[in-house]
């Protein structure tokens, strides 16, 4: 993850993560989606609570939202 802060007149403006997920190629689709979803979560969990989350918690939370996704 990178961090990008834009300042304009001393002040900051907007701030931006960028996140690189990488996934192995040659997989089928649905598999694929469903990686991206988990790695999506963690994006979302690092962005939008506290930081000190226990790992069984934060991976259980990732892997239930690809259960709900596939589960659709």
């Amino acid at each position: 993850m990178t961090y990008k802060l834009v300042i304009q007149e001393g002040r900051v403006i907007s701030s931006i993560n960028h996140y690189t997920i990488y996934i192995l190629n040659r997989i089928p689709e649905l598999d694929m989606a469903s990686i991206l979803c988990h790695e999506l979560m963690h994006a979302w969990v690092y962005e939008n609570t506290n930081k000190d989350h226990q790992a069984q918690l934060l991976e259980g939370s990732c892997n239930y939202m690809s259960y709900i996704f596939l589960r659709n």
